[in-house]
């Protein structure tokens, strides 16, 4: 039995995992890095391929917000994922709480216990906790009762872990050398007990069979069967421009009209804006990704036509100065998730682009970025949020 976690997702390694002996994968759920997420098509591929998988949410390494507030929000995260991935109700979800470059200690327990408190919120009785963590943690959790898997990170000099190590007690141990290359895939490789909370989903294309590309089509798709983003922008000579783009015909026709509608209602309002940006290209991307104006490397909804940044119109200069919660209210009232608050204002986020508008909701992003799904005409992104 090998059981690997990686940051890579694994469609085109199958035949890598099998040839090395890969009986369980442990994948992300998170929403930053968002190309580092398991995808339903990745899950349903791993399954049919007799490989199983097992889950873990994490966004920060360093610096995690040990509160109430921030493990609800990474909660309702992790619910809505695996939620979208179809991971079966009962299983667990890790949460690493890492701590990095030090790990934790005995004093950092009570604020550890809070974010716990606001994961429990948000799960409920779903899926059950597990926690990817030192030796004082895994042991403090298991023993009060708060997770019931424990997953004990690879550094043995972190607080605890030597004793945890010992007592035998975790489900998953992570072992070194990490961040092993495997043809492509950063892998580390795990021991692992025979319950650690493996499971396959539902759905699973046979063996063999291809990922399937945009399998829910929009709605006014061409004979072709095609979407906006099949048919229109990827035939786009501006498809891999370094470019800003702003040119709202680049805008899937409903993502469209809504921010439109948005422009007018702000002008009627005292607020004149801009549209700064519609499409965006990975080569555009990677380029900000360089220049440290952004900390993705991956492109996101902007590259579907379904994100629209909208800054202040200054004498016809754009302008980010100043409070943008009238875009944020707007953006509400039309149907548009706002950057601002990504749609769950009582939540804490650790990213906010309060310039930005999209038609999806951060639970369906993974599905979109795996082409796996696009929005239809009446598609409503505040329904994924009730």
């Amino acid at each position: 039995m090998t059981v690997i976690d990686t940051n890579t997702n694994c469609l085109n390694a199958i035949d890598t995992l099998r040839a090395r002996g890969v009986t369980a994968v442990g994948r992300y759920y998170r929403v930053v890095h968002p190309e580092w997420r398991l995808t339903e098509a990745e899950a349903q591929r791993l399954s049919a391929a007799g490989i199983k998988i097992f889950t873990v949410y994490e966004d920060r390494g360093h610096n995690l917000t040990l509160t109430v507030a921030q493990g609800k929000t990474d909660g309702q995260n992790a619910l809505a994922q695996a939620t979208e991935i179809g991971q079966p109700a009962g299983t667990p979800i890790y949460f690493a709480v890492e701590g990095l470059p030090n790990g934790y200690v005995e004093s950092d327990l009570p604020a550890i216990r809070d974010y716990f408190a606001g994961v429990r919120q948000a799960i409920g009785t779903k899926y059950q906790l597990g926690v990817y963590s030192d030796g004082i943690v895994c042991e403090t959790l298991l023993n009060e009762g708060i997770c019931s898997y424990t997953w004990l990170s690879a550094s043995k000099s972190f607080a605890g872990t030597r004793d945890f190590y010992r007592s035998g007690r975790w489900n998953l141990a992570q072992t070194t050398p990490l961040d092993q290359n495997w043809d492509g895939l950063s892998v580390d490789v795990n021991e692992a007990k025979v319950d650690f909370g493996a499971c396959t989903v539902a759905g699973a294309p046979a063996v063999g069979a291809a990922a399937p590309l945009f399998a829910v089509r929009a709605g006014g798709a061409t004979a072709g069967g095609g979407n906006f983003y099949t048919d229109v922008i990827m035939s786009d000579p501006r498809f891999n421009s370094s470019k800003r783009i702003a040119d709202p015909e680049l805008l899937e026709p409903v993502t469209r009209e809504l921010v439109q509608a948005i422009i007018d209602d702000a002008g009627a309002n005292g607020l004149k804006l801009m549209i700064f940006e519609t499409y965006r290209s990975q080569a555009r991307q990677i380029a900000l990704f360089n220049q440290g104006a952004t900390k993705l490397r991956q492109v996101g909804v902007h590259h579907f036509g379904l994100a629209c940044d909208l800054v202040k119109d200054i004498n016809g200069q754009p302008s980010w100065k100043g409070d943008f919660s009238l875009l944020g209210s707007l953006a509400k009232h039309h149907r548009l998730i706002w950057g601002g608050d990504w749609g769950t204002p009582g939540s804490v986020h650790t990213f906010i682009d309060d310039d930005h508008v999209q038609r999806a909701s951060l639970g369906r992003q993974a599905r979109l970025f795996s082409g796996d799904w696009y929005p239809d005409a009446s598609y409503d992104p505040y329904d994924d949020l009730r």
